[in-house]
């Protein structure tokens, strides 16, 4: 075994230096036991090696030793799969490096890890930009901008997280995304981002996997936010609610991860808090009731996202985008957190340093800055009482607005005449195009809205100092409260 060359291809794979160093040291274990690995790649009877690595929980269970001679000190469920991940990887190795003098029927290397399965990982939706996106606007080293692509990439080839079909569900989410059916691509990325949070929480994988899952997470979360940066236009909440189920039926192998058990939790830190819920803020346009007045926020949004841009190719300095940025991440910091019986404490977002999910009963907690103790969430419910939070997932959690932003709206009216004026002008086009007045349909009046830029620049835009005004005058108007989202749903 050339350590070297196979510890450099590792780290072009996209693992970090000390997964790539344990992965040499475990094939150099294999190695002195099965001294013939090279031979065994050479003349393809390397399956029947690979196959004595086999080994599952239920032989764990019926405490059955593995089938290899590899002497494991420790869980042998655990080193037997690392071993033969390791096994697999440089499999992958000898055959991609040697691939130049295999014959045209040779068959295909193996995946690079035994929960790797081969799809086009190359067709990631602007991945490029995104690495371009990650040294410019990020901040960040070329070097780490090519780690996270390539952690990206690596993602793309699991089938740890897979479509109910066995495809690849990044795929499909960028396959989504080139047609233009943003809230799928969203939704789907959002459930691979919690499928790689369960995993990673989970005690049944070993610290190596872990180590991947790391990485894979922080590399799709950058992504998303790149898409996010990069896309103009944005679903609204209820596209996400009907998204397609059946695109984004996400599993995940079972080989590698049990059910939670009582007492597993979830971790979400602060800041992944925030940047989840800041995203949602921007996806919660309302309608007014018996009022041709909406909360378009999704289309304003986009207006000072396209303020800047357009400003920034004609080499002005313009911070619109900017300003609507920090705008929302300020609002997200100030979403309430229920934490007693009768609703009267709760803690803001920004005084929360972590938020727990335990799958096993569905409890919801968080850590506070203050106490640092982990304290019951709660909700209210869609008939105003209060009771304990239940969610699986970060996705099942909701932003309810209080009042309604539908009151606010009309208690306010005079108040926010350029929020009226763009009412208008979304209520004008939607009638011109024949598309019905509901809030599913924004991105789609959106992409009307914007399509004459003439009409953006002297209708909308002359808008926008107003726009800061009035958002500013709202946010005094209303609160933001987390709140279960199957009572959120049902108060709409």
């Amino acid at each position: 075994m050339n350590k070297t060359e196979f510890f450099d291809w590792l780290i072009r794979s996209g693992l970090q230096e000390n997964s790539a160093e344990s992965a040499v040291s475990r094939v150099k274990r294999i190695e002195e036991v099965y001294p013939d690995l090279d031979s065994r790649i050479e003349d393809n009877s390397f399956e029947t090696l690979l196959n004595t690595f086999n080994y599952t929980k239920n032989d764990e269970q019926k405490k059955r030793f593995p089938l290899h001679k590899i002497a494991i000190n420790g869980n042998l469920y655990n080193g037997t799969q690392s071993l033969r991940t390791a096994l697999a990887q440089y499999i992958e190795f000898k055959r991609t490096t040697e691939s130049h003098v295999s014959s045209p029927n040779a068959s295909k290397p193996i995946a690079s890890e035994s929960y790797i399965h081969s799809i086009d990982s190359d067709n990631i939706y602007k991945i490029e930009d995104y690495r371009k996106w990650m040294i410019e606007k990020d901040g960040m080293k070329e070097t780490s901008a090519s780690s996270y692509v390539s952690f990206l990439r690596r993602l793309g080839k699991t089938r740890l997280i897979k479509n109910s079909d066995g495809s690849g569900v990044l795929e499909i989410a960028s396959g989504a995304l080139s047609n233009g059916e943003i809230a799928i691509a969203f939704k789907i990325l959002e459930i691979i981002d919690e499928k790689l949070t369960e995993l990673y929480s989970s005690s049944t994988v070993s610290s190596d996997l872990r180590k991947d899952l790391n990485n894979w997470r922080s590399a799709l979360r950058k992504y998303v936010y790149f898409l996010q940066d990069d896309s103009e236009d944005i679903p609204d909440e209820e596209e996400f609610e009907e998204a397609n189920p059946q695109m984004a039926t996400v599993e995940v192998a079972e080989e590698y991860v049990e059910e939670a058990d009582n007492g597993e939790k979830i971790t979400y830190s602060a800041e992944e808090l925030k940047d989840n819920f800041a995203f949602r803020i921007c996806t919660q346009n309302r309608m007014s009731n018996d009022k041709d007045i909406f909360y378009p926020i999704s289309i304003i949004r986009k207006l000072f996202c396209y303020s800047q841009r357009r400003s920034e190719k004609a080499g002005d300095n313009n911070s619109d985008y900017d300003w609507f940025k920090s705008w929302v991440d300020d609002l997200a910091g100030e979403i309430n957190v229920i934490v007693s019986e009768n609703g009267n404490i709760s803690y803001s977002l920004s005084e929360v340093m972590s938020l727990l999910l335990y799958p096993a009963t569905d409890n919801v907690y968080i850590i506070s800055s203050d106490t640092r103790a982990e304290m019951r969430v709660y909700t209210q419910t869609h008939d105003g009482k209060i009771e304990p939070m239940k969610a699986k997932s970060l996705s099942q959690i909701h932003i309810d607005h209080t009042p309604l932003m539908a009151k606010v709206l009309t208690d306010n009216i005079a108040s926010i005449p350029a929020i009226n004026a763009l009412s208008k002008e979304i209520r004008s086009v939607a009638k011109a195009k024949g598309i019905g007045l509901r809030t599913a349909n924004f991105c789609k009046i959106s992409k009307m809205l914007f399509a004459d830029k003439e009409y953006v620049d002297s209708r909308l835009s002359p808008l926008i100092p107003a726009l800061k005004d009035e958002l500013n005058l709202l946010r005094k108007k209303y609160s933001l409260t987390l709140m279960q989202a199957s009572h959120n749903l049902r108060k709409k």
